[in-house]
């Protein structure tokens, strides 16, 4: 993974066994619900309902891991261990932190999207 670097390329190629035709597909389904999955994240956090909120983080932490993308995999699995402990002190802050890294996943998933192979 290079520095800077949201998605680990080498892991990734390897898991999707450089087929970067299963990237796109998996791309689009990711862009396709992120946002749903985002939506009912923050609204678990506002209604203050803990198993939903691991639900949706743990189904968010599967979607990122398809990508190899470290970061946004930790940040949802914080957001998991929040619901968990079922206090919601922290899930505010925990959710900005992966709402940001969604974003730079995102950008990073368009610019290798437009490549001829992972």
């Amino acid at each position: 993974m290079t520095e800077g670097s949201v998605i680990n390329r080498g892991e990734l190629k390897n898991r999707l066994e450089g087929d970067i035709k299963l990237f796109r597909d998996l791309s689009k389904i990711f862009m396709d619900d992120h946002h749903a999955l985002l939506d009912l994240l923050r609204r678990s956090i506002s209604d203050g309902d803990c198993p939903k909120l691991v639900k949706a983080a743990h189904t968010l932490k599967g979607a990122v891991s398809n990508f190899s993308a470290e970061r946004a995999c930790n940040a949802a699995r914080m957001l998991e261990e929040i619901g968990r402990s079922n206090s919601l002190d922290l899930a505010d802050e925990a959710f900005a932190v992966l709402e940001n890294e969604i974003c730079s996943l995102l950008d990073e998933i368009r610019a290798l999207g437009e490549k001829d192979s992972l």
